[in-house]
């Protein structure tokens, strides 16, 4: 790829690549994507280290046993 007769660097072709995959749903997401580093794709757990993984499944674990714990204390209060 040219650009202003220079060429572009692999790192310049991907990141154009990618922008011209994903499309943002407004100006706001396109700001927070591109100025503010917010991600735009899930995670993906099983590419995480496995003690960090270990520690995501706790978390979610924990975040839906105390929901739970809270609708049962809303039903029978």
């Amino acid at each position: 790829m040219q650009k202003h007769g220079t060429q572009q660097t692999k790192e310049e072709e991907e990141h154009l690549i990618l922008r011209s995959e994903i499309q943002s749903f407004n100006d706001a997401t396109e700001h927070n994507r591109t100025i503010l580093g917010v991600p735009d794709k899930k995670v993906d757990l099983k590419s995480m280290p496995t003690p960090l993984r270990w520690f995501a499944y706790c978390v979610g674990t924990l975040f839906v046993l105390m929901a739970i714990g809270m609708l049962v204390q809303y039903l029978n209060g």
